[in-house]
């Protein structure tokens, strides 16, 4: 076990991080400057972790906690740090012996500048945070905006009428946006179901992981884009399949199922027909049911390539509805969908693809509803990428008494091994009620 972290080594590694972040502002990188700079972080560093355990850089209360070592009042490097993390949506970063130099300076990069994470430590984790109520009320009014524009679209065809697919690529855009602002906000929206109207949440949830899969792989603007629109009409040919079919609630018959089988070719050629979404969007449309493994369908011919960004919209698919009450099917945890789709990995969904969607879930999901060991039942209210560093905010009791989501205490925990994932319909939790009110 090695010996806590003093206050004077502490001082040194913010100084040292602070003075690397100010260097990268003014030099390029492999500037002498900026090269001596990184070799005296990288010593401390060497300090601090040699002795073989991680050591958490967090914000508490608005100060910065360096190990065990309080900043409290402290202005100067602190509060720069402070600063930084809290404008970056972050609580905080752990960082784990044999950290690369490169890992801590793309990370210095990443603190202070804007855009999109240009890093993949791992070694060095980052901690986010469930934003705020302002990004929350953003997301949910895009998110409310897609769910009309999806309704919309399916009333028009039902009706006869060519749907506009203006307010679809409106809130795609959008969640594109507050992507790159919010992430966890994209995250946890994709937790809101309806039972009654399910096939409405199923279409944006399912653009809203497809999304942050998108961003994981660091698509560009007009493949997000794509992305989007795909997974929000994914299932745009089940308006041509009978609603009897579509709603049953026991197994189908073998002609009901090969009327189901048909919604991804009535899909691809609704959309064409109204020239509803581009090309490529179409054809996840039309590829979102085959199978990695060459089954699925529609049924294809030898050599058919899928267009490499269905497996997204498949995994993102597949993930939801295991999650969303239906009439035939009781909802997974999503610790319990993750398992799942680990063992669907190389069959029927594309490993790629659900390695993604998994590094995008962490090991304990933002939005989780968690039994503590005190057996007190919480949601995730913030994960790092690796399985520590986990915030559960306390909404019931070990008596069953209900506590107000936005002021129920928060326990920050070491790892998340010992929480064990609960249904939230069963125990009649919101995550996202939970989320909206941060950690």
């Amino acid at each position: 076990m090695s010996e806590p972290v003093s206050r004077t080594v502490a001082e040194r590694l913010l100084q040292a991080l602070v003075g690397l972040v100010k260097v990268q502002a003014l030099y390029p990188e492999g500037h002498g400057a900026e090269a001596r700079a990184r070799k005296t972080l990288a010593e401390v560093l060497h300090q601090v972790l040699g002795g073989g355990e991680s050591l958490l850089l967090g914000c508490r209360d608005g100060y910065l906690v360096v190990g065990d070592v309080p900043f409290i009042g402290d202005g100067g490097s602190a509060a720069e740090v402070v600063a930084w993390l809290d404008a970056r949506g972050a609580e905080g970063v752990t960082l784990r012996p044999g950290v690369r130099a490169e890992e801590v300076a793309a990370f210095c990069r990443w603190l202070r500048n804007a855009g999109p994470d240009p890093w993949q430590g791992e070694r060095l984790v980052l901690t986010r945070l469930a934003r705020g109520k302002e990004e929350w009320q953003k997301g949910l009014k895009a998110y409310r905006k897609a769910l009309d524009a999806v309704q919309e679209v399916y009333e028009d065809l039902a009706e006869g009428r060519h749907p506009d697919p203006t307010r679809g690529r409106e809130s795609v855009r959008e969640f594109s946006a507050l992507l790159q602002e919010s992430p966890e906000v994209i995250q946890g929206l994709s937790l809101i179901k309806d039972y009654d109207r399910y096939t409405y949440h199923h279409s944006v949830n399912v653009c809203l992981l497809a999304l942050r899969v998108g961003q994981q792989w660091r698509l560009s603007a007009h493949e997000l884009e794509t992305l989007g629109m795909g997974g929000l009409f994914h299932d745009i040919g089940k308006t041509r399949t009978p609603a009897a079919v579509v709603r049953k609630a026991g197994p189908l018959t073998a002609q009901e199922w090969a009327a189901m089988c048909r919604h991804p070719e009535q899909g691809r050629e609704l959309v064409e027909e109204m020239a509803l979404l581009p090309p490529d969007s179409t054809l996840l449309v039309y590829e979102h049911h085959m199978h990695h493994n060459g089954g699925g369908y529609p049924g294809r011919a030898p050599g058919y390539r899928v267009h490499p960004l269905s497996s997204v919209i498949s995994v993102s698919d597949v993930c939801d509805a295991m999650t969303s009450h239906r009439s035939y099917n009781r909802p997974l945890s999503l610790p319990g969908a993750m398992q799942q789709l680990e063992q669907l990995r190389g069959k029927t969904l594309d490993p790629a693809a659900v390695d993604m969607l998994l590094a995008v879930l962490g090991p304990v999901p933002l939005g989780a509803v968690v039994r503590l060991p005190s057996g007190e039942l919480g949601v995730v209210v913030a994960v790092s990428g690796e399985d520590e560093a986990v915030a559960v905010r306390v909404v019931r009791t070990t008596t069953g008494e209900e506590l107000d989501p936005a002021t129920g205490p928060v326990l920050h925990l070491g790892s998340g091994r010992d929480l064990h994932p609960v249904d939230p319909l069963a125990h009649r939790i919101s995550p996202v009620e939970v989320l909206q009110h941060g950690s």
